[in-house]
C-alpha cells in the first residue's frame, strides 16, 4: 500500500448534544463515487452536522478532491472497519452515522436520522436501500434485502448505519475484519435494542450484480452469510468475495509500541540518574526519532499501539492509526496488536520506541528475512530482551510462559519458537535504553540534550 501524500491527523472535540450527527464515510480510491457524493451532502454541513472522511490509502487523487468538502480528513491503513472506528473516535457528535462513498442519500436524510432517535428507548438504526440500476431483478434484490433486514434486525453499510456513540461503544466498534464488519456490529447492537428501519432509501450502487451476474452474486452474497454464521474467518470469506484482488502477497504491517509521554510513568529507571523532566524529555526525542523513522516505510500499513492517553499531542503527527494496548502483560499487548493487522498482511514487524540504534536498515532487513521464508524474526537487545520481532502469522504462544522485564526474555522467546516448530532469524544485537549506565551508549542527537556528568 502507498500513503497518500496528504496526512491530516485531528484530536477529537468533546462530544455535544444528539441535535447534530457526524457522518463518517471510509474511502479507499472512491474519486468518482465522491465526485457524485460530497456535493450533495454539503448541505448537511451548512446545518451544522459533521462530514469526516477516513481514507485508508487512496493513490487516486480521492484526499485532494475531498479536502475542501468535508470538515475533517484522517488517515489509517486499509480495512473498513478501522477507518470507521477512527472516525467514530473523532467524531464531534453523539450521532455516528456510517455512509457507504458510492451512497445516495434520500431527502432531509439528517431530519430523518434525528427524528428516529428522538425516542430515548431507540438507538440505531438504518435506511431501506435500492439499487442504482433500473430492472425488476434489481427492484427484487433490495425488496429482499430490506425485508431481511427486518425480520432478522441486522443491516448492512448499503443501508447506511446510524447509531448514538455511547451505544456504538458499548457494542464494541467495528470489528477489525476484512469482511462482515457490518454484520458483526448489527448482531452486537441488537442485543441492546432492535433497529429503527427508516423507509426511505439509500440508492447504491449495483456495480458488483451488473458485473458478475445477479444470480451468481445474489448465491455467493448468502453463501458468505451462511459461512460466516458457521464461523469460517472472514479474512477466508474475503478471499471468496474479492477474487479479482490480490490476497496478503507483500503487504506489509509495521507496529510501534509506546508509552503516552507522561512525567513521572516513562523510563522510571532512568529518574535516579537524570530526574523526571529530563527523563520524559529523553523518553519524547526517542519517540520522536522512531516516529519518522516508521514513516519513511511508504509501502507499510502502520500502526502505534499506546499504553496511556491516545491523543497526546506528541502523537499528532503520526500518520497511522493509534489504538489503545490491551493485555496483562506485555506479551499478550504484543499478540493483540499484531493478530489484527497479520489477518490481511503477509508479514508484520513490532518495534519499540527505546532503542535509539534501531534503524530503518534492521526493520527492512527483518521484512526480508521473512519474505524469504523465516517464521519469526527477533532482533535481540544486550540485556537479553528484544527490540524487534516480525511475524508471517499470528502465534500467541510465542508470546506466553516469558518472565517479562528479565535478562531471559530472549531466550525464553527461542525456546517457545523452536517448541513451535517455527524457523526464525535474528538481526545483530543493539543496545536499548533502560538503566543508567545504558546512558553511555547515546548518540550525539541524544546526549546534547543531558548534562555531561549524567553521562
Amino acid at each position: 500500500m502507498v500513503a497518500p501524500p496528504d496526512k491530516v491527523v485531528v484530536v477529537a472535540a468533546p462530544s455535544t448534544t444528539d441535535s447534530h450527527i457526524s457522518f463518517i464515510i471510509p474511502v479507499l480510491n472512491d474519486l468518482e463515487a465522491l465526485k457524485r457524493l460530497l456535493p450533495a451532502v454539503q448541505e448537511y454541513r451548512n446545518q451544522g452536522h459533521e462530514l469526516l472522511i477516513i481514507d485508508g490509502g487512496s493513490t487516486d487523487g480521492s484526499v485532494t478532491f475531498a479536502r475542501s468538502l468535508a470538515d475533517r480528513i484522517l488517515m489509517t491503513g486499509t480495512g473498513r472497519g478501522r477507518q470507521m472506528n477512527l472516525g467514530a473516535e473523532n467524531a464531534s457528535h453523539n450521532i455516528l452515522f456510517f455512509l457507504h462513498a458510492d451512497s445516495q442519500l434520500p431527502p432531509d436524510a439528517g431530519n430523518l436520522i434525528l427524528n428516529a432517535l428522538s425516542d430515548p428507548d431507540k438507538f440505531w438504526g438504518r435506511f431501506d436501500v435500492c439499487l442504482d440500476e433500473p430492472g425488476v431483478g434489481y427492484t427484487l434484490i433490495a425488496f429482499m434485502m430490506n425485508l431481511r433486514s427486518r425480520w432478522s434486525g441486522v443491516a448492512t453499510g448499503d443501508q447506511g448505519i446510524f447509531v448514538r456513540k455511547q451505544y456504538f461503544q458499548k457494542a464494541g466498534r467495528y470489528a477489525d475484519i476484512p469482511l462482515m464488519e457490518d454484520i458483526a456490529l448489527s448482531k452486537a447492537l441488537r442485543k441492546i435494542a432492535w433497529p429503527v428501519c427508516l423507509p426511505e432509501k439509500i440508492v447504491t450502487s449495483a456495480r458488483r450484480w451488473r458485473n458478475q451476474g445477479m444470480l451468481k452474486t445474489v448465491l455467493l452474497m448468502w453463501w458468505l452469510r451462511l459461512a460466516y454464521v458457521a464461523g469460517v474467518k472472514p479474512a477466508i470469506l474475503a478471499k471468496w468475495y474479492y477474487p479479482e484482488e490480490k490476497t496478503n502477497a507483500g503487504r506489509r504491517g509495521l507496529v510501534l509500541f509506546a508509552r503516552s509521554p507522561e512525567l513521572g510513568q516513562v523510563k522510571t529507571r532512568l529518574e535516579p540518574a537524570l530526574g523526571q523532566e529530563l527523563t520524559l524529555q529523553l523518553y519524547q526525542r526517542l519517540l520522536q526519532k522512531q516516529m519518522r523513522m516508521v514513516e519513511t516505510f511508504s509501502d507499510s500499513e502502520k500502526e502505534m499501539w499506546v499504553d496511556g492517553d491516545l491523543r497526546h499531542a506528541d502523537f499528532r503527527c503520526f500518520s497511522g492509526q493509534v489504538m489503545a494496548q490491551q493485555g496483562k502483560d506485555i506479551g499478550e499487548r504484543m499478540n493483540h496488536a499484531m493478530q489484527p493487522l497479520l489477518e490481511h498482511s503477509a508479514s508484520v514487524v513490532l518495534i519499540g520506541c527505546d532503542c535509539p540504534d534501531l534503524g530503518a536498515g534492521h526493520i527492512e532487513s527483518a521484512f526480508k528475512y521473512l519474505e524469504e521464508g523465516a517464521d519469526v524474526v527477533l532482533g535481540p537487545a544486550t540485556d537479553g530482551g528484544y527490540v524487534l520481532i516480525g511475524l508471517k502469522q499470528a502465534n500467541a504462544q510465542i508470546f506466553q510462559g516469558i518472565d517479562w522485564g528479565t535478562g531471559q526474555v530472549l531466550a525464553q522467546t527461542r525456546l517457545q519458537i523452536q517448541a513451535q516448530g517455527l524457523t526464525w532469524k535474528e538481526l545483530e544485537p543493539v543496545q536499548d535504553i533502560d538503566e543508567p549506565e545504558d546512558l553511555a551508549s547515546l548518540g550525539e542527537e541524544f546526549r546534547a540534550l543531558l548534562p555531561s556528568q549524567k553521562l
